[in-house]
């Protein structure tokens, strides 16, 4: 009752009700800290847009994306949201509920370039359910409770991703994406892409997904190119870099805060 996004008002003396929450939900409680820590901020994909536009430039925007990390698969759906910036210029269906439009503070991603998603794919050791109630639920929970804008897009979005269904594997994503890589696709680029998500990761993971990637990236083609994008803490603030094979270039694409605002685009 003292949160606006649950129907109440800010309160003098808010100390007395949380306790009183806590000591009549004691076991609830205990249970929930066992619940790893899940969120799908969508706004991220804003920050990550551009990147899957320039990876998919050399085959004409076709896409299979694979996300490390995916929890309920929300940022999976990115091609399914609504992109603007100042002006004119935007980016995907205008009809959509997911609408990013006040994000873009300086330059902005090359949206004249298309894309189309012919794959989607996710692992994540505790994958969540868009169409289940409680895990919906504990998405929302994972949301700063004052935040009613980013609990509204979370909504949407849950909404999108139960009309459009997406596979999200229970996995270990090394071991997973080694699987998912064995392969290319003609006439398709493969993004890897992750969020927040290296810094779940000790340093033998971290070390293995790099030779994973890097050894797929030794195997891509002009017509089967390969892209690692990713948005994961900068000197200040996050980062998104994007390294593509053949070649494996790698640039800086853009700066952002951690929930995918105050995007700042810097590349060419």
């Amino acid at each position: 009752r003292h949160f606006p996004s649950a129907g109440g008002t800010v309160g003098d003396d808010p100390w007395s009700a949380f306790s009183e929450a806590v000591s009549t939900n004691i076991d609830a409680l205990r249970d929930a800290l066992r619940r790893p820590v899940q969120t799908n901020e969508v706004r991220r994909c804003a920050a990550l847009v551009g990147g899957f536009l320039l990876a998919g430039r050399p085959v004409g925007g076709r896409l299979r994306v694979l996300e490390l990390g995916a929890s309920a698969g929300l940022n999976l759906r990115w091609d399914r949201y609504r992109y603007e910036a100042e002006g004119d210029s935007g980016w995907g269906d205008p009809t959509s509920p997911v609408r990013l439009d006040d994000v873009f503070v300086e330059s902005t991603p090359p949206f004249h370039l298309r894309a189309e998603v012919v794959q989607r794919a996710g692992c994540d050791l505790a994958p969540l359910e868009a169409s289940s109630p409680g895990d919906s639920l504990a998405l929302a929970a994972f949301v700063w409770a004052d935040q009613t804008e980013r609990l509204r897009r979370l909504e949407a979005a849950l909404e999108m991703a139960r009309r459009y269904p997406v596979r999200v594997d229970v996995g270990n994503a090394p071991q997973w994406l080694e699987g998912q890589l064995e392969s290319e696709v003609d006439g398709v680029a493969t993004v890897v892409f992750h969020s927040f998500f290296e810094q779940y990761l000790n340093d033998v993971e971290r070390a293995r997904l790099r030779e994973i990637l890097v050894s797929a990236g030794g195997r891509a083609t002009t017509s089967a190119p390969l892209a690692h994008l990713r948005m994961e803490w900068g000197r200040d603030g996050a980062d998104v870099e994007l390294t593509t094979w053949p070649g494996g270039s790698t640039r800086l694409l853009a700066t952002a805060d951690n929930q995918g605002g105050s995007i700042r685009w810097r590349a060419s």
